[in-house]
This record gives C-alpha cells, sequence and structure tokens, in this order.
C-alpha cells in the first residue's frame, strides 16, 4: 500500500491579517482531498482554526490520517498594531479668558506621529483655535486606524465682555463753586468689578467739585474691560 503525499495546505483568514491590539484572527489550515491528519503551527499549536492575537509570520505543516506528510508548509504574516497612549492637551495660554480672545489646544499621542485628532466639537483640527466655553476633549486614531482612549476634559471659560457703563447724576451738573454733584456708573447685568474715572479716582459714586468733562471705564470681576463710557 503506497499511500499518496497530501497537497501544501492553505491558510484561510477570518478576517484582515493586520488589526490593532486586543483583536484577534483564526486561521483555518486544510489540505485538499484529505480529511483527518494533524496540522501543526509554528508557534508549536495543533488547534485548527488556531486564534492569533500577536503579530508574527505562522507558518503551518500537515500530515495525513496515513502518517505522510505534506512536502511544503504554508505561511501567513500576521501585524499587530499597537493601541496608542491617551492623548494630553496642551494650552497656548489660560484657560479662562474675555470674550473676543481665543485660545489653541493642542493634542499629542506620544510616541506616534501622523493619524487623525478628533475633537468633542467635530474638528480635526490641531491645534484646535478655541473661542468659547465648553468642555474639549479629543480622539485619536492612528495612522495604522487603532483608536487611542478618549483624553481627559480641558475645561474653557469665556467671560463676557460688560456693556459701556453709564453715569447717573443726582442732581443738576452746572451748580455753584462751594457745591458738588455726585455721579455713580454702571455697568448693566454685572457686579462687583472696578469703575475707574477719568480722574483717577475708584470710587463709585464719584463726588465731583470742579469743573471737567468726567469718563469712566468698567473692568468686571472677571477682568474684563467694558468700552468706555461716554
Amino acid at each position: 500500500i503506497v499511500n499518496p503525499i497530501p497537497p501544501k495546505p492553505t491558510i484561510t483568514a477570518s478576517g484582515p491579517l493586520t488589526f490593532c491590539n486586543g483583536g484577534s484572527v483564526s486561521l483555518t489550515a486544510a489540505s485538499t482531498g484529505f480529511t483527518g491528519g494533524s496540522y501543526s503551527w509554528s508557534n508549536g499549536s495543533t488547534s485548527n482554526p488556531l486564534v492569533v492575537t500577536t503579530s508574527g509570520t505562522y507558518t503551518v505543516s500537515y500530515k495525513s490520517a496515513d502518517n505522510c506528510p505534506a512536502v511544503t508548509t504554508a505561511s501567513v504574516d500576521v501585524i499587530v498594531n499597537p493601541i496608542p497612549p491617551k492623548p494630553t492637551i496642551t494650552a497656548s495660554g489660560p484657560l479662562t479668558f474675555c470674550d473676543g480672545g481665543s485660545i489653541s489646544l493642542t493634542a499629542v499621542s506620544t510616541g506616534f506621529t501622523g493619524g487623525t485628532y478628533t475633537w468633542s466639537n467635530g474638528s480635526t483640527s490641531n491645534p484646535l483655535t478655541v473661542t468659547t466655553s465648553g468642555n474639549y476633549t479629543v480622539t485619536y486614531k492612528s495612522s495604522s486606524n487603532c483608536t487611542a482612549p478618549v483624553s481627559a476634559s480641558v475645561s474653557v471659560i469665556v467671560n463676557p465682555i460688560p456693556p459701556q457703563p453709564t453715569i447717573t447724576a443726582n442732581g443738576p451738573l452746572t451748580f455753584c463753586d462751594g457745591s458738588s454733584v455726585s455721579l455713580t456708573a454702571a455697568s448693566s447685568g454685572f457686579i462687583g468689578g472696578v469703575y475707574t474715572w477719568s480722574n483717577g479716582s475708584t470710587s463709585n459714586p464719584l463726588i465731583v467739585t470742579t469743573s471737567g468733562t468726567y469718563t469712566v471705564t468698567y473692568k468686571s470681576a472677571s477682568n474684563c474691560t467694558a468700552p468706555v463710557s461716554a
């Protein structure tokens, strides 16, 4: 009895041979026209299919039920790409500023270049120029299409610019020497902060005893400056 030599085995993959760490692919070997027998993989396993989770070249040999080995082996290359680390966000300046200002947020996933950063507002710009209040996070997908964990959140606060302050007098603006008038400044909707008059005083109300043109500037408690008053 002369038993036949099996043909070179084939390997069929259950999915892509390149994937991200944490994934897997099943490799199934077959020798056309033969059933039974045993398949031996280069990593020592005799499982068929073989579940692969690490990069490498996987070779399989086949021995038929009649104990005849196939003359040649088959092999496939599996590439498992790393998961990038959680990106960090660096700000170009203070995270709290006045309306009309901006800040640049730059994301980095250490050890990785290329790929795509996608911010929680949908932008893929890096750096991201921020002009409005909000909590900003970023996700990173490497050039090998592996996604990092979402970054920590960065909170940006944009404070409003106060309206031009108004000045209210408690009496006539024309009077005789020796009298006075009180000028009270207000910036509608804002409390606290500092009013600075054109004569240098920060009193509010301001008691005026001398002729002159008086204006006032207002800086809110959040350090945002209103336009100069009339």
